[in-house]
Parts: structure tokens; sequence; C-alpha cells
């Protein structure tokens, strides 16, 4: 029988032209062979739209969506049970006939949600949440792929972890707070939406922020293995202590303490969550930063060298080489000098990210705010507290268009900040003719890398 491991999984032949995958003692997908020569196995599965490429004698495999342009890299893999000699590393390039049909896959369609229970509805403090259940859910069932709980968990002093505060369910007892998490991940993965546990740390961007503060200090000063069992309490608190299946953790870290020079500990302590979560079933993390433009010869430029330093401390280089790590720039704070230059700046956010830094557009997802801001971030001035709705995309229709016009042709997701919105409408939109989010309960666009469990 044919095996194929990798670090905590496994490709296997169940027979004939039958392949499962494996990730940590579960099955997690299904294959079918397609082709096979004497170097290579083909594997294809239909339903997620990817294909997977295995070396027969082992060594770097490779995974493509249907009609994607090139091979990407997986897995170093080891044969077992096979019969033959390594053949050496494949071309990058796929076979001819492509990986597989001729569709373009699916683009990953999100929604900001304040907490858990607010997956299933309005819910509040003393309210029946059972009696409001799937409220929300069924409005976004086959259209969106997840929903983003942003308040769900919080930094404490030391690297604990505690619910946040006091964005998720404040005065809600443990057990209800507990209960209820279960609930709407339960709800959402009946219909085949996933949920994203969030890590919110946010300050207003105040320098003088007490808890920023010392979040900034203790980050400054962490070494790898304090990164590293922050990294896991995060695990314990979400996955163990709640005791719901979540689908990754989301980040928004927003702390006017955060400089420049904390990037390099923020990059290593995402690298090391990013590996754990994938060790814990290919779970999915995502950061929400921001980026800044200039004009450059009469042309807008992305750069994060002007972005505020909360921002250039969480990189877009965070997510190289991290293959279930997704960047959610948010393209809506820049104020009335950027308005103008909405589509333009949001373009040149997409360039930066897949030219400059080299991250696959699965790996992108525009964030983009559909009610209004209560600041904006001004060169001169810098962070203006004032309603307003510069950059913002209050009517739906500018999403719709945003979609078709832009993020469809870049192949790049989308994610709504601070409101659900119309799915309907905007999924219809960013992917014309596809098939429905989640028909065989996960989403069809995956990370870079092996898809989502």
């Amino acid at each position: 029988m044919e095996r194929y491991s990798y670090p905590n999984g496994y490709f296997l032949n169940k027979g004939g032209s039958t392949w499962e995958e494996w990730q940590n003692g579960r099955l997690a997908f299904r294959f079918k062979e397609t082709k096979r020569d004497a170097k290579n196995i083909t594997l294809g599965d239909a339903s997620r739209n990817i294909w997977v490429l295995l070396p027969v004698g082992g060594g770097q495999s490779y995974y493509a969506y249907g009609g994607g342009a090139s091979w990407t890299a997986l897995y170093t893999v080891t044969a077992e049970g096979f019969s033959g000699q390594a053949q050496g590393e494949i071309p990058v390039s796929p076979p001819a006939g492509g990986a597989g049909s001729s569709a373009q896959p699916r683009l990953r369609l999100s929604a900001w949600v304040p907490n858990p229970a607010a997956a299933l509805g309005e819910v509040s403090a003393g309210t029946n949440w059972r009696l409001v259940r799937d409220d929300r859910v069924q409005g976004a069932t086959q259209k969106l792929d997840d929903f983003s709980a942003v308040a769900t968990v919080m930094w404490q002093d030391g690297g604990a972890v505690a619910w946040s505060s006091p964005g998720c369910l404040p005065g809600w007892p443990e057990a209800d707070r507990i209960a209820v998490c279960r609930d709407a991940v339960q709800a959402c993965h009946a219909s085949g939406i996933q949920v994203l546990a969030g890590y919110e740390y946010v300050d207003g961007i105040s320098a003088g922020g007490q808890g920023g503060a010392r979040f900034a200090s203790w980050l400054a000063r962490a070494d790898d293995a304090t990164l590293a069992n922050h990294a896991d309490t995060i695990i314990d608190f979400l996955w163990d202590q709640i005791g719901a299946d979540w689908d990754g953790v989301g980040f928004d870290v927003e702390l006017g303490a955060l400089k420049p020079d904390h990037a390099d500990a923020f990059v290593r302590f995402y690298t090391l969550l990013a590996e754990r979560l994938r060790q814990h079933g290919n779970k999915v993390l995502t950061i929400a930063t921001g980026i800044s433009a200039t004009i450059k010869d009469g042309a807008v430029v992305a750069s994060e060298a002007h972005s505020l330093g909360c921002n250039r401390a969480q990189p877009f280089r965070a997510a190289l080489n991290q293959p279930n790590v997704v960047i959610r720039p948010m393209t809506y704070d820049g104020g009335p000098s950027w308005h103008s230059h909405l589509r333009a700046w949001q373009q040149a956010v997409i360039e930066y990210a897949t030219g400059t830094i080299g991250l696959s557009p699965a790996q992108l997802q525009l964030g983009v705010k559909v009610i209004g801001n209560s600041q904006y971030w001004d060169p001169n001035q810098g962070l203006v507290k004032t309603p307003n709705t510069y950059c913002c995309l209050t009517n739906p229709s500018d999403v719709s268009a945003l979609c078709t016009g832009l993020l469809r042709p870049k192949s790049v997701g989308l994610i709504t900040f601070a409101g659900t919105g119309h799915p309907d409408q905007w999924n219809a939109a960013l992917n014309p003719g596809s098939s429905p989010a989640n028909t065989t309960g996960h989403p069809l666009q995956a990370p870079l890398g092996s898809p989502l469990a």
C-alpha cells in the first residue's frame, strides 16, 4: 500500500485510484488519482478544485488550483510501500493539460462580526441565544466562507490569554460564554461556514495606552521560547478550555506603543503560531494590518514605510513561506487625502503584496469597511478622530464593483470589516458562475499550501 508521509500527516492509497489524506490522526480529505507516470502521481479533489502532485520516490510535493498557471510547493514527503527510485525535483510548471478543470478557484469571502455569539445573530447578555440561532447563519449559507469573530481573546500580562475585554460578551457567566462559542461554531459548520476566533488588542492607537505599552515591552523582550509559549497558550485556551473546533485565529492588534522595531519579534511569533496551527489540523491565521501609499511619478504606490507603527510592526512579510497565513490589509483608514484615490490605492496594495513581497493571491483578502468610520489616519495630522465615510464603501454596489473590477481579476478575496452587509450580492460579484460557498463543508479557496480542514 502506497503512503507518502510528512510531519503530522500522510497521503494513503486505499486501492485503485482512491486516496486519502490524514492529518493528526484524522481523515482530512479524499482524492482520486488522475494521472501517473514514472516520476509523479497526480491526485485531484474536484469538489475543492485542487490537485496535488506526489513525486513517486518521495521529495517535494506540489499543489495547484484548477486552471492555475503553476504548481506551488507543498510538503516534503517520504515514500513508503513503493517500488522504484527517487527521481529528483519536478519542474515547477504544470504538466500538459493543467492541474485540473479550467474553472477559476472560488475566492474567499469573509465577514467581520464583533464576537462569536454574533455569528448566530443579534445576541446580547441575558438573551437565550438558541432562540435567535441561525438568524445570521442562514443569510450567509453558500455565500460566506467564514465569520471572523474579532473580539474573542486577548493578551494578558506575562503572555497569558483571557477573554477579550470588553468585547467578548461582557457580563456573561463563564459557562454561557463557552456554550455560545461552541454553539456558534457548530451551527456555522453545519452550514459549511468556518469561524475564526479573534485575538483583539486595541487601544485606539493611543501612545499612552498602558496595556499596549506593557504588551509592546513584553514583545520587545520576548525570546523564541516565550513567543512559543504564548502561541501554545492561545491554542490551549481556544481549543482545549473553550472546547470549540475553531477554524483558525484572526489577529487585530492596534496599539499606539507598537513600532517598526517590533516587526521581527511579531514575525517570529506569527511563524511559531502558524506552525502550531498547521499541526493542529491546518487551521488558518489571519492578520489585519494596514498600509499607506505615496504618489510617485503620478502613480499611486503602496508603501508600508508610511503606515502606522502598529501596522509596520505586523508587516506583510509575516505571511511569506507560511502556507496558512492570510494578510487582511485594512484599506479604509486613508481619510480625505486618499478617498479620491481609493481604487488606485487598493490596486497598489495588491500589487505590493503579490509583487514586491511575493505572496500568493490566496494569501490576501482586501479589507473594506461597509459602514462609516470613527477616525482616519492623515500623514500630516496623524490620527483624526471624527465620524466620516472617507474610503468606506457604504453603498453595496460599490463593493460589487470592487469585486468585479479588481478582486476577481487579481484572484484576491474580500473581507468586510464592521458589517456582514450583503453577502449574496457580493458573492455573486466575487465568484460569478462558481459553485456556492462551502458546498462540501469547507471553503473552496484555501491559503497558500495545503487546504484547510
